[in-house]
């Protein structure tokens, strides 16, 4: 039986389940692989990637990218103040160790965030940040950089936002 820990990792690599089982070969066989690691989110089928052009005999296999494990999660009624209608969520979330399960569950929530504003048509928070930087970026224009009318410079405005406003 050959597994991930038969691999010898560099400084670069670590091998995070070590005991997972690549090829089971009987006494007299041999195995010699050339194996690509990625980063990634989600689950990639090979159907994704038809058009990258890989090299004749490469054996490409579907993908998952996830440190998680495993999610449990139980709802309980539970009170605040004299009011019992409320619902206690619990989460149990195990991990590779290759990210906290608190980390986990707050990339889950941004995510979560990110696709639920496109559904409410708001722009995502990405979106309203590259928004705002380029925003901040023209109001601290130099009128010395561009191609502006005198007048605002004979008055002491050295940037657009001082024109402007």
């Amino acid at each position: 039986v050959v597994t991930a820990a038969d691999f010898k990792a560099n400084a670069d690599v670590e091998i995070m389940n070590p005991d997972l089982v690549i090829a089971t070969l009987d006494k007299k066989g041999k195995l010699a692989l050339e194996i690509t690691c990625e980063r990634g989110r989600g689950y990639v089928t090979t159907e994704m990637r038809r058009e990258e052009k890989l090299p004749l005999g490469t054996i490409a296999i579907d993908s998952i990218f996830t440190p998680i494990k495993k999610v449990h999660y139980q709802v309980d009624n539970t009170r605040v103040g004299r009011m019992t209608n409320f619902d206690k969520v619990t989460l149990d979330i195990a991990t590779d160790g290759s990210l906290e399960p608190t980390q986990a569950l707050q990339m889950a929530a941004s995510i979560l965030i990110e696709h639920l504003a496109v559904i409410a048509g708001q722009d995502s928070p990405a979106e309203r940040q590259a928004e705002s930087e380029s925003v901040a970026t023209v109001e601290t224009v130099e009128i010395e950089s561009e191609a502006i009318v005198v007048k605002p410079k004979r008055s002491r405005k050295t940037e657009v936002s001082d024109v402007s406003a």
